[in-house]
């Protein structure tokens, strides 16, 4: 789509740039969006009838039903875009340290997301107890049937931060840091809302939202003998030290409840009620979140939590990495590395228990990986 973008020396020295952009994007009608077709009806059988007689009750005869429709899409889908802008100083410090300051943001229009139009009306089995499901559908006979469509909408809003600074003897320095917010009611392609008939109800932070983070890599060449002949000076140095850290926020995590409440026909996607507050005695792996701070809604009601309102747990990461390279003959070659990733050993939690009613909920469940260590040698020519 069209774009426009623009630089301008501010002082007219080449010390501050003032920069600017805008463009629109357009994204492809992707084969996920069709591929699980082939298993509709009437490619794939998916459910089986017995018919009998009164003589004998136990001995029908299996036919095949088409009672499952995987994905469907609406046949005037429109080409979901983007639009992106961005605003920002560039100013260099010295002749080899500079700092960026930007503000990035993006909107998304036309997003696709499905609608389960098969989905029951808010406490249809609460008012219908013990009726099968699929006879109480709009389209009776029939399980879920997800139809893709558009709706859906994103916006993401950033200040983004960098330094960078080059030394002299060879090594660098970038610091990043981004705050950051991205909203949507559609995180993916094909999300499910928690009714359907609602979409917007659904509208809160993306699923990979991370509010904060901060990253810096670096280089170091090791001032020990950097140069010289001798057997020593050769094994000993040479040697330089570079690292990446990540330091980020947690992730967004959304409640759900483990039955189905709200008389809808499934429990997934419900989620539970606030009745406090879930940040006491908070951030442990016992408990990560308050959990007496959620209930199960009313029968024939949804929860009143909103969608990914709480936040998980983030990370703190560390790797390293010691390298040189030895040259052996003209075009002979060896590099040495040992790199250890989570160099601190720092324990990271990576995922909690989410669904009210469980015995894992408001636990932590998971974590990153421990410390590992890794050696290399390679011979060039």
């Amino acid at each position: 789509g069209p774009r426009i973008s623009f630089a301008y020396d501010l002082t007219g020295r080449q010390k501050t740039v003032l920069r600017g952009g805008f463009g629109r994007t357009f994204e492809r009608l992707q084969g996920n969006f069709v591929f699980s077709r082939i298993n509709n009806p009437p490619f794939a059988p998916s459910a089986t009838i017995y018919y009998g007689n009164v003589d004998d009750p136990a001995g029908g005869t299996g036919r095949v039903f088409p009672g499952s429709i995987s994905n469907s899409t609406r046949l005037d889908l429109k080409v979901p875009s983007i639009q992106n802008w961005s605003v920002g100083v560039q100013h260099k410090l010295t002749d080899n340290t500079l700092l960026d300051i930007t503000y990035i943001g993006s909107s998304g229009y036309d997003l696709t997301w499905n609608n389960d139009v098969n989905q029951l009306a808010l406490g249809t089995l609460t008012k219908n107890p013990g009726i099968n499901v699929n006879a109480l559908r709009p389209y009776p006979g029939y399980a879920s049937i997800p139809l893709l469509q558009n709706g859906a909408n994103s916006i993401y809003n950033s200040l983004q931060v960098q330094f960078r600074k080059q030394f002299t003897a060879g090594g660098m320095l970038n610091v990043s840091y981004t705050w950051s917010r991205v909203m949507t009611d559609a995180s993916s392609y094909s999300e499910q809302p928690m009714d359907p008939s609602n979409l917007k109800g659904d509208w809160s932070r993306a699923s990979f939202d991370r509010n904060q983070m901060l990253i810096f890599n670096y280089v170091y060449p090791i001032p020990l003998w950097q140069q010289g002949n001798t057997w020593y000076k050769k094994l000993f140095g040479g040697w330089q030290l570079s690292g990446v850290t990540t330091i980020e926020g947690g992730l967004p995590i959304n409640l759900g409840i483990s039955s189905d409440i709200a008389g809808v026909g499934t429990a997934s996607r419900q989620r539970p009620n606030l009745v406090g507050d879930w940040t006491i005695n908070s951030h442990t792996p016992a408990s990560w979140f308050n959990t007496a701070a959620f209930a199960n809604p009313a029968p024939g009601t949804w929860g009143t939590l909103g969608k990914y309102a709480l936040r998980g747990p983030g990370m703190n990461n560390w790797d390293l990495s010691l390298y040189k390279s030895e040259k052996l003959k003209e075009r002979l070659s060896l590099q040495i590395r040992a790199e250890v990733y989570n160099a601190p050993n720092h324990l990271s939690y990576s995922s909690v228990g989410t669904t009210l009613g469980t015995a894992t909920f408001g636990q932590v469940t998971g974590a990153a990986d421990p410390r590992i260590l890794q050696f290399g040698m390679k011979l060039v020519f």
